[in-house]
């Protein structure tokens, strides 16, 4: 049987500067064929929401926890007083040689408080070159992968070996001249954080500011932090930074974040 030949075709296309305008309303559209993503899939304007459930369908969506133990959360390592490049408590590194990684959420639990701190901070950035160098508690998808896990959540779909994600007491090289800063200075706490604080930071998220709970209250609370979109390229990574004025000993947290490779 030969092969059909009505498969669809148009301009590959993913980053919109490159795709072609067919003018104002009421023009015909380009001849030439719709706008594509790289792997020749429609670009679709949706009504139908912002659900995760075809990422998953597709095998792209994928959830890491960095801990083997539910309950137990892995130390900041050293206490960080201040933010410093070479320091950061997480990074996110795509090893992908064509596809790229979009973060959806990053939960933050705390488990053990620090000494001596007067607050909590954090600051991320994004990176065009591998900055993980040495040390971690938590290292997925990485040679000597301890004490976490990644995992797609379809059932039958195997997880990503390409999205490393390193956790803990780390050090970083150096910043690149391409290193941008996407937050600065998120206040997360304004006095000492306690057991069960909770920070979901949500990646393209435009409300929902911290949910209404106070940043310097001492029971236990669950902040929603808005963040901009994050999409790592091939070979470049993401930094979290967490940092408390004063501290001499730092936390402990429990980590699970999501997104997707495509």
């Amino acid at each position: 049987m030969s092969n059909p030949n009505f498969a669809l075709q148009g301009w590959i296309a993913r980053v919109l500067s490159n795709a072609r305008r067919s003018g104002a309303d009421g023009v015909l559209s380009d001849p030439t064929g719709n706008r594509l993503g790289t792997n020749q899939e429609p670009y679709l304007v949706t009504l139908a929401g912002q659900g995760r459930e075809m990422l998953a369908d597709e095998g792209s969506y994928f959830a890491a926890a960095l801990t083997t133990t539910p309950g137990t959360g892995i130390s900041n390592g050293a206490a960080v007083t201040a933010y410093s490049a070479t320091t950061p408590f997480l990074i996110v590194q795509n090893n992908d040689a064509l596809k790229s990684v979009t973060l959806d959420f990053l939960r933050l639990t705390q488990t053990a408080v620090p000494t001596n701190a007067t607050n909590l901070r954090a600051t991320t950035d994004i990176d065009q070159i591998a900055r993980y160098t040495s040390g971690a508690t938590s290292i997925i998808n990485a040679a000597g992968a301890t004490n976490g896990s990644i995992a797609c959540p379809r059932t039958s779909q195997a997880a990503p070996s390409t999205v490393a994600i390193y956790g803990g007491p780390l050090t970083a090289a150096a910043a690149s001249q391409n290193r941008k800063f996407l937050a600065t200075n998120l206040t997360l706490r304004t006095v000492i954080a306690v057991v069960g604080d909770t920070w979901l930071l949500k990646f393209g998220a435009v409300g929902g500011d911290y949910n209404g709970a106070a940043l310097n209250g001492t029971a236990p609370s669950a902040f929603i932090v808005p963040h901009v979109p994050v999409v790592i390229d091939p070979g470049h990574c993401f930094l979290l930074t967490l940092w408390a004025a004063a501290q001499t000993v730092a936390a402990a947290y429990e980590v699970d974040l999501g997104g997707w490779l495509r």
